[in-house]
């Protein structure tokens, strides 16, 4: 009897589409990003994984142990531990950082950024950005978030146009919020 694999398997198997899906995708990268294993074949992976939980096979090599448990606890704080020890990934909103590293995982880092700059200040200013973004988008409702994050992700996206502060005027919006206003008249002026 092998509990902690059991458990593991368990895990595994109980997730939501959009959670395995996830899960896949990070013990993936984190095969080529960190084992800088790059001959590993992502059809390959994912046989290697089916034959894991299906129990087709009781073998697994510690390159697809390490990234399965990088991947949980990319998910879920202590994700690992929770899936070994209980089996069944505990569920419980997302922190700040599993927001943040749920978000960030499957792009690579922007080109033009210097390693070298990234200093205190600019992850403090990193920190406060993304702050700002999801204070900014929050509602009550779910698709007025959404719409609001899509607002946001608009007017981040503009790039083939400059436009003055001047042209930002608040008036005539349909907005309550304040914070909305400005993203809402740029998004306007886009389409």
């Amino acid at each position: 009897n092998y509990m902690y694999a059991n458990n593991l398997i368990s895990t595994i198997k109980n997730m939501n589409k959009n959670d395995f899906e996830y899960f896949e995708s990070t013990a993936y990268e984190y095969h080529i990003n960190h084992l800088n294993n790059h001959r590993l074949r992502k059809a390959d992976f994912k046989v290697q994984l089916q034959n894991f939980i299906t129990g087709e096979t009781t073998k697994i090599t510690f390159q697809n142990l390490d990234s399965y448990l990088y991947a949980l606890d990319q998910m879920k704080e202590d994700g690992s531990y929770k899936a070994l020890k209980y089996g069944i990934q505990q569920t419980k909103p997302l922190s700040w950082r599993e927001l943040f590293l749920r978000a960030t995982s499957d792009f690579s880092f922007p080109k033009g950024i210097n390693r070298d700059h990234l200093d205190d200040y600019y992850y403090k200013t990193l920190k406060s950005t993304f702050r700002h973004l999801l204070e900014i988008s929050a509602s009550g409702d779910k698709s007025e978030t959404q719409r609001r994050l899509k607002v946001i992700d608009d007017f981040l996206s503009v790039s083939n146009y400059k436009m003055e502060l001047k042209q930002v005027v608040t008036e005539n919006s349909h907005s309550e919020d304040p914070n909305m206003r400005v993203f809402i008249k740029i998004s306007e002026k886009k389409n």
